[in-house]
């Protein structure tokens, strides 16, 4: 059976505890509100009533602002490009390395590409556990996968739940994210893995975004991208192990110049641009090529997978 949506006011009486906005959380699996000894959450409370620090709060406030004015236009560019960005997530999926019986939490999850890719993976699309903290970019998130409107920093859910978490372009918008390697590091079971991919600072990538993405968004974009072993180091501090850190280099692909235009203007909320700025920009930034019918523009990302230690044996 699935259970309908629960109001978060009425399970919290509205005093800021982990549904950071008024509204719904939503549940959609068989899984009873106070115990998540299920086969899917099998640790543990879902920890709903405990409030957020006010560092974490302020991160949560800071990447609702941005995406409550900007994600739909965001989730509206798959309209105009449904695969554009898949070599970039296929890449991700990889590193997940899923099997079919895991539970897996995609965070931030957004309008759920991520999750969009991993779900003929798994037995159950309630095995996918979706962590947004914007209730207007979550808006496309499938019913089906198990939603939590939340900070990623702390997740309302027990101890050593997931088997994979994976994490995809949102972590540059969090400031501390030594805290979100720490609640990977406690919610994952042992053995698991945490994979990541974001921007890696001093690219073109990054100065596209702080640059004209900044410029022409109604939010701004301040992101903070990854240094040099950034992953590893606070992988080590969050009491996970290091098991990669790499930079990949791939092609957003599209149809036409027309459409990749189009595609980054709305991707990136750039509506204080016109097309014309929007291609300037994009021929100022990347090396965009076409072949045989492709426009192929370059883009990279840092990818780092983390795992959590097995307990030891006596």
């Amino acid at each position: 059976m699935l259970l309908d949506a629960l109001d978060c006011d009425e399970l919290t009486g509205g005093d800021g505890t982990l549904s950071l906005r008024p509204g719904t959380c939503y549940r959609s699996n068989p899984m009873t509100l106070h115990n998540a000894s299920t086969d899917c959450f099998s640790n543990g409370s879902l920890g709903i009533g405990s409030p957020l620090s006010d560092q974490a709060e302020r991160q949560v406030d800071s990447y609702v602002d941005t995406f409550e004015t900007r994600g739909d236009s965001y989730n509206a560019a798959s309209a105009i490009s449904e695969s554009a960005r898949n070599t970039e997530r296929d890449l991700l999926i990889q590193l997940m390395d899923v099997d079919k019986q895991h539970v897996v939490c995609d965070a931030p999850a957004g309008g759920g590409y991520l999750a969009d890719g991993l779900r003929g993976l798994l037995d159950r699309s309630d095995q996918l556990v979706c962590v947004e903290p914007s209730k207007t970019f979550a808006k496309p998130l499938s019913p089906d996968y198990t939603i939590f409107n939340s900070s990623i920093s702390e997740m309302p859910v027990g101890e050593e739940t997931f088997d994979r978490i994976g994490s995809l372009a949102g972590l540059h918008h969090v400031y501390d994210k030594l805290r979100f390697f720490k609640e990977a590091a406690r919610t994952l079971k042992p053995g698991g893995l945490v994979v990541i991919g974001d921007v890696r600072t001093r690219t073109s990538v990054a100065k596209f975004l702080n640059g004209p993405v900044d410029r022409f968004t109604l939010s701004g974009h301040t992101g903070m991208f990854l240094r040099p072993d950034e992953y590893s180091r606070g992988f080590e501090k969050a009491g996970l192990e290091p098991v990669l850190e790499q930079v990949h280099h791939f092609n957003w692909r599209f149809h036409s110049i027309d459409q990749m235009v189009d595609y980054c203007k709305s991707l990136f909320g750039m509506v204080k641009a016109t097309r014309s700025q929007v291609k300037t920009e994009l021929h100022k930034h990347f090396e965009i090529e076409s072949d045989a019918g492709q426009v192929m523009m370059p883009w990279s990302l840092v990818y780092g997978v983390g795992r959590k230690k097995s307990a030891t044996a006596f």
